[in-house]
């Protein structure tokens, strides 16, 4: 019957049988996980006889063309699953960017945003709790620093099991890493050249 399809596999020896089969054209499909389709059309059926399709030869491998992997970080460091980091880039991408309060409570499990939009709550502690470091230096209060985005390279955020050289935390940290000049002259050689492909 027009459009119908029979299948079959082969035995070790590569040897296959199909049938019954009405007489007829058929076009015959080989295929083997390692090699590349091969077809044989107008292959002719007659009635009461056996039709033999001898030599058949799958040369061609079936390899893949150009194959590229992207990464995806993982979301939870298997080292240190109590250290989120906010990069640049998410930063830049973020709707909440503009209230890095805001952004660190939408970004990090566990940390919860006060009704006046001021302070962090780490896991139910209070916010007095929180120590907060700019480029390596404690600043005196608890809180949220006014960096501008622009500047920032990246947030790390530790929600619980803080190392000893940050002090006797309770709550979590708050790391922020602002960008230096090559980061921003990086930056800008990147801009001038997107702008002269446009």
């Amino acid at each position: 019957m027009a459009g119908s399809k029979i299948g079959t596999t082969c035995d070790m020896d590569g040897r296959f049988t199909l049938k019954p089969l009405q007489p007829g054209n058929y076009t015959l499909h080989v295929k083997f996980i390692e090699y590349a389709e091969l077809e044989i059309t107008n292959v002719e059926v007659l009635p009461n006889e056996i039709t033999f399709k001898n030599s058949i030869v799958l040369s061609q491998p079936n390899t893949l063309g150009i194959v590229t992997v992207v990464g995806i970080p993982d979301l939870i460091r298997k080292d240190n699953p109590t250290l989120m980091q906010i990069k640049s880039a998410d930063i830049s991408k973020s709707a909440a960017a503009t209230d890095q309060a805001l952004l660190i409570s939408v970004s990090v499990p566990g940390v919860k945003l006060s009704d006046d939009g001021q302070q962090l709550y780490f896991r139910g502690s209070r916010p007095q709790n929180v120590s907060t470091f700019v480029d390596g230096v404690k600043l005196p209060e608890s809180g949220i620093p006014r960096i501008p985005r622009g500047a920032i390279k990246n947030i790390s955020v530790y929600t619980g099991g803080v190392p000893a050289k940050y002090g006797d935390v309770t709550g979590g940290v708050i790391i922020y890493e602002t960008k230096s000049y090559i980061d921003l002259w990086n930056e800008r050689q990147k801009e001038k050249k997107e702008n002269e492909t446009i």
